[in-house]
């Protein structure tokens, strides 16, 4: 019985390595020990050289703060945030999204791209190469399997870029927006991208309600740019899930190792499965074990308060 046991965790083992990309974390080098080659290296020009893709509603605190958010994903519970840059000046997606922005059916905000004019390319990180030597091809065998392997439909993964920083707003050299009626990108003037951000600066809610998942994990706090802090300090009012994050970045500051990597996988448990009542309801207990008694909560009533800013929210 024993040994059936350890054969089926091992078999499940083997599958989950296999879906992550990689078959040993021991022969996955330690993060950034091994040098970019040269011949990799992106080359500016201080010009245009990069592009990023976006939705209409971050325009306005992309203006204020730069580019600050990009999730790296390393391994199932390994990441950190960095900006994602294509070469490409069509769309790419490295984020695996059910289909291209420009081509939404359902939301035309889905359309923005941001020209980057980068002036050093030491922080330029080639995503082909990171993938192949941190990451044992997780990306590309993802895009495989999703697409078939000549397909693609998320662009060229060796002519997207991982961006080792902030790209402030003054990197910003102009922004275009899809035209369906011509089939291609048009330069935004002033006036377009004024009425865009009047649009959504005074929301009172972020126009996203989904849980941020790499903020609950924390890995969002694995951190390039060092703006990410600042600016949850100055938006989270504005977080359907404020309370909540508030637990978990508690709880991601407080545990470490072992300890860290068994809540990040409980979370993603739940998360992939959907099944979002029971990650608040884990999340908001694992902070009642850790603090002591009189900084515990109730759970039902932050429930109901949860829920309170869910309603106002939509």
């Amino acid at each position: 019985m024993a040994k059936n046991i350890k054969q089926r965790k091992t078999k499940k083992s083997r599958k989950s390595e296999k879906k992550w990309g990689y078959k040993d974390k021991n022969t996955i080098p330690k993060l950034w020990t091994i040098k970019q080659p040269d011949d990799l290296r992106f080359r500016c020009d201080g010009q245009v050289d990069l592009f990023h893709f976006t939705k209409k509603d971050n325009l306005v605190d992309i203006l204020k703060y730069g580019i600050i958010f990009g999730d790296v994903i390393i391994n199932q519970l390994e990441g950190f945030n960095a900006p994602n840059l294509t070469s490409e000046s069509q769309f790419h997606d490295p984020g695996h999204r059910s289909k291209p922005l420009h081509k939404s059916e359902t939301n035309n905000d889905y359309n923005i791209r941001l020209a980057i004019r980068c002036d050093t390319d030491e922080k330029i990180i080639n995503y082909g190469w990171f993938d192949k030597i941190y990451c044992g091809s997780l990306h590309r065998n993802m895009n495989r399997r999703l697409t078939g392997i000549k397909s693609t439909y998320f662009g060229d993964i060796d002519k997207q870029y991982i961006y080792k920083g902030h790209i402030t707003p003054d990197m910003i050299e102009s922004i275009y927006t899809w035209n369906e009626e011509i089939q291609d990108w048009v330069r935004m003037t002033q006036q377009d991208i004024n009425d865009i951000c009047e649009k959504y600066k005074d929301l009172p809610f972020k126009p996203r309600t989904g849980i941020r998942q790499l903020r609950i994990t924390g890995l969002v706090f694995n951190d390039y740019t060092g703006m990410v802090k600042t600016y949850f300090a100055e938006n989270d009012h504005k977080e359907t899930y404020q309370h909540l994050y508030k637990y978990s970045d508690y709880i991601c500051d407080n545990l470490t190792g072992t300890l860290l990597r068994k809540y990040r996988k409980k979370v993603f448990y739940f998360s992939h499965r959907e099944m979002i009542e029971e990650l608040i309801y884990f999340v908001m207990k694992r902070y009642n074990v850790m603090v002591q008694s009189e900084y515990r909560i109730d759970l039902e009533k932050e429930m109901l308060e949860l829920q309170k800013r869910i309603n106002l929210s939509h």
